[in-house]
């Protein structure tokens, strides 16, 4: 799961308790200090090693993150189910490179806060 800075904390928690609740796992490594390249090399492997293992991606896309867009094109682009949570308000916004996605692996889950994203997302994540 990927959530950029500034994302609610309830949302994350919800987020969070989703994917325990239905028996998957999180697998995204902490981000290395910025201070030596080496263990930003190491840490994006790292990255690359769990998203080869990951069955499906969900990430927070009501803000802008480079980062996130970078995941999500490298695993729609390996067949992989994506899930991009959006807030309601933020739905009109949201980048072309998203909305207007015709991959039948990628889902926009719309929600109205951290108690309607629980429940749309616990549907989708159900074993």
């Amino acid at each position: 799961m990927l959530t950029p800075p500034g994302t609610l904390p309830d949302v994350a928690a919800a987020v969070d308790g989703v994917v325990k609740e239905t028996a998957h796992v999180r697998l995204d490594p902490p981000p290395p200090p910025r201070a030596l390249a080496q263990e930003q090399r190491a840490w994006f492997l790292a990255t690359i090693d769990t998203m080869h293992e990951a069955d499906a991606l969900v990430a927070e896309v009501s803000g802008a993150n480079a980062s996130a867009a970078w995941a999500i094109a490298w695993l729609l682009a390996r067949g992989r189910l994506v899930i991009l949570l959006c807030s309601r308000e933020q739905r009109e916004k949201l980048s072309p490179i998203y909305a207007g996605n015709p991959s039948p692996w990628q889902r926009i889950l719309v929600y109205e806060g951290a108690n309607d994203l629980r429940t749309q997302l616990s549907a989708l994540l159900a074993p």
